[in-house]
């Protein structure tokens, strides 16, 4: 939702504060073993599947056109955050 959704600005302000309280609640109802950094590394595996979604709209031609006011938009959205997290990362072995 972040990713789609929201202007990047805010996204960047607010991404890891709304992390963080997820987490602690999490971890306040009883979840344990999952540490902030799955955390971290689960959420960058949502913003690389904010790409599929994007281009996914691109699969039929009639909706390359019709719904570009939708797909591109948030295409750019996820390359961004693609960067911002430094998602990457996943598969250089650089994660912690």
């Amino acid at each position: 939702m972040m990713v789609h959704w929201w202007e990047t600005d805010l996204r960047r302000q607010w991404e890891i504060p709304i992390l963080r309280e997820y987490h602690a609640n999490l971890i306040s109802n009883g979840v344990f073993g999952y540490d902030w950094e799955q955390l971290v590394n689960d959420y960058k595996l949502t913003a690389v599947q904010s790409l599929y979604v994007a281009t996914e709209w691109c699969v039929l031609a009639e909706d390359r056109q019709r719904m570009k006011w939708l797909w591109f938009w948030q295409l750019q959205k996820s390359i961004t955050a693609f960067l911002d997290l430094e998602c990457s990362e996943l598969w250089t072995g650089k994660v912690d």
